[in-house]
């Protein structure tokens, strides 16, 4: 190490302290800002001070006055501020010390007054310092033009008292005694008008954040105003739509169970035996088939309506025993008997879910994939996990879904043109969608005729992650992940 660099290194550590042990220093008397507000450690210095420069005056006026009774007057004033270092700084009193602390400080101004000189003296300028700073910390804003007046006011008719009257000031004896005033007030001048500029810039700066506060606040009031104004037009949008869509969808087992009551009217006056037998067993078959359709639609309409109002309780899920359960379930009720492949990418880290609403979503999109894609191989699962997120993409290899159906996909009770003849209330994916959402996920689709479908489900570990989750979901990654799932399960025949 060179001597410039030793040398440096000294210097900043015997600066650090020195700071140090001044702001200790300062701090022992003041209090520390973690105990006191500025005002009131203002008011523990000021006290101190006051108590230094009267005694200081009480000396310097009596050795040329030789007063005992300006003495004593002075030393009870003296104490009198120790007795405010104490209330203030030992009791840790504050707004009971102010008001008389400003009512003797303002006696003594005019006494001093005329005991230093008067207007031809500078110490007490320094006095008046002293008050406007007290001014501007103990005082609100409001109160600043009337104790301002109040002090000009009070100095001008003292000055104009020591114009009338100049004999009834005491002049300084000595150049060097005025020399000495005039330095002590032109240092303590110098810190005062520091001072006096930081109390400014301190209620500039709260002023301003109070106003960009404000700002915020309104911005926010707006946005949240916007935002449920938003939801009510699309919650009545919603509804409008619902009652629409469920009047269509209960019309058609209604009209199911009409046309086979009409077939048992007709029936009844049927003669033969065995034909009658035959077409009520129909009849009754069409009437199950269609209460049985109302029953499931009525089900899904009121787990639609328990989503949006859900109470989750998330737990640290081990997402892939939760697809292998789902599969093996999924393959009892499957007529060809298919499991559902489940392949993992990455390592397996846990996700917090509520492990029963989020496993009737991926009921819905696995029973899907399994309906749709009758006569095909088993469709597969694919859990990737990144260093945030998780994808899942459930491929099947079924009729796929046309664009134009596309994006009405996710829409309550919206089936696609190509499925028509299968059961279904068009509301599993909405369901989904509104449990994934709820998870702070985000649920897309990919897909084309004949080709199959991909439904690609992104999830934070963990919500705060939900920004990196947002910034992850990209076209390009999902086009790249779709290519790559494809040359597996073309790798990986049934």
């Amino acid at each position: 190490m060179s001597i410039d660099v030793l040398t440096r290194n000294t210097l900043k550590n015997f600066n650090s302290l020195i700071d140090t042990y001044f702001k200790d220093f300062i701090y022992f008397f003041s209090g520390h800002p973690k105990d006191f507000p500025l005002e009131h450690r203002t008011l523990n210095i000021a006290s101190l001070i006051a108590f230094v420069f009267i005694c200081a005056f009480n000396i310097a006026i009596n050795l040329l006055l030789h007063s005992p009774m300006l003495m004593l007057f002075l030393s009870i004033n003296a104490l009198t501020y120790v007795y405010f270092y104490y209330r203030s700084k030992i009791k840790g009193e504050y707004q009971g010390i102010v008001i008389p602390w400003f009512i003797l400080t303002f006696f003594l101004f005019n006494v001093i007054y005329f005991f230093s000189d008067g207007w031809k003296g500078t110490g007490t300028i320094l006095i008046f310092y002293v008050i406007t700073i007290l001014l501007f910390h103990f005082t609100d804003s409001k109160k600043h033009i009337l104790f301002g007046l109040l002090i000009i006011v009070n100095l001008a008719i003292l000055m104009i008292m020591d114009y009338v009257y100049p004999d009834h000031t005491y002049h300084f004896p000595t150049d060097k005694i005025r020399f000495v005033d005039d330095f002590i007030v032109v240092i303590c001048s110098f810190f005062a008008i520091i001072l006096i500029i930081n109390t400014f810039k301190r209620n500039f700066e709260l002023e301003r954040r109070q106003v960009a506060y404000q700002n915020i606040s309104l911005k926010v009031a707006k946005k949240q105003a916007e935002t449920a104004l938003q939801r009510q037009r699309e919650l009545t949008e919603m509804e409008s739509f619902f009652i629409s869509m469920a009047s269509h969808q209960f019309k058609t087992p209604l009209a199911i169970i009409k046309s086979n009551i009409q077939i048992l009217q007709k029936i009844s006056s049927q003669n033969e035996e065995m034909k009658k037998n035959e077409m009520s067993n129909r009849a009754y078959q069409g009437i199950e088939y269609a209460v049985g359709q109302m029953n499931h639609l009525l089900q899904d309409v009121l787990y639609m309506k328990k989503t949006e109002q859900m109470q989750l309780h998330f737990v640290p899920t081990r997402l892939s025993m939760l697809c292998h359960e789902l599969s093996a379930q999924l393959q009892i009720s499957d007529k060809e008997r298919r499991r559902v492949e489940v392949i993992m990418e990455g390592t397996e880290v846990p996700i917090y879910l509520d492990t029963e609403y989020f496993k009737n979503a991926l009921s819905n999109l696995f029973s899907n994939a399994l309906k749709y894609s009758e006569g095909q191989r088993a469709p597969i699962i694919f859990i990737s996990y990144y260093a945030k997120n998780v994808f899942i993409r459930i491929k099947d290899f079924g009729i796929g879904i046309s664009q134009g159906d596309m994006k009405n996909l996710f829409h309550p009770f919206y089936r696609g043109q190509n499925v028509k003849q299968l059961n279904g209330s068009g509301l599993g994916l909405s369901i989904s969608k509104i449990i994934i959402e709820k998870h702070h996920g985000k649920i897309r689709a990919f897909s084309q005729l004949e080709r199959g479908t991909t439904i690609c489900i992104n999830l934070p570990y963990e919500f705060a992650n939900l920004a990196e989750n947002e910034e992850i979901m990209t076209d390009e990654m999902i086009d790249e992940l779709i290519a790559n799932e494809e040359s597996i399960s073309n790798q990986k025949p049934s």
